[in-house]
């Protein structure tokens, strides 16, 4: 259902009929991750991402966060690890809590070190260079 609706996203003017994909596109990304469709739940992520106006990190923030650290989540499964860690070093600065920059923090050194051990080079924000 999703995929059929995000065909005609280009038509959704209002912007609360963009929020409600936006939530769809998040929801459809976590059921692909889970199901260990990478690729798939990167798509979901990204689209949702799209349908996001500008204004929602001050209106919907919540829903803000979760796409974009689905993103990252997203490019770190598809082994895109340099764009993952710019999206993560971009969440870090729009994070509110602490407990979601520790989230974000987790992730990165996590993935940081399983693209070491796989021969990628990603340098370490400068955050993560004094937790290590």
């Amino acid at each position: 259902m999703v995929e059929q609706l995000n065909l005609g996203r280009d038509f959704i003017e209002s912007e609360s009929e963009r929020l409600l994909l936006a939530k769809l596109n998040l929801q459809a990304a976590v059921k692909s991750r889970q199901a260990s469709a990478w690729e798939m739940a990167l798509e979901y992520a990204q689209i949702a991402a799209s349908l996001l106006p500008g204004t929602t990190w001050a209106s919907h923030y919540s829903l803000s966060y979760a796409i974009h650290y689905a993103c990252i989540e997203g490019e770190f499964l598809a082994s895109n690890y340099n764009e993952a860690q710019q999206l993560a070093e971009a969440l870090l600065k729009k994070a509110q809590s602490s407990l979601e920059k520790a989230n974000i923090c987790y992730l990165l050194t996590n993935q940081s070190l399983k693209a070491e051990s796989q021969g990628y080079g990603i340098k370490k924000p400068g955050l993560l260079k004094d937790l290590m």
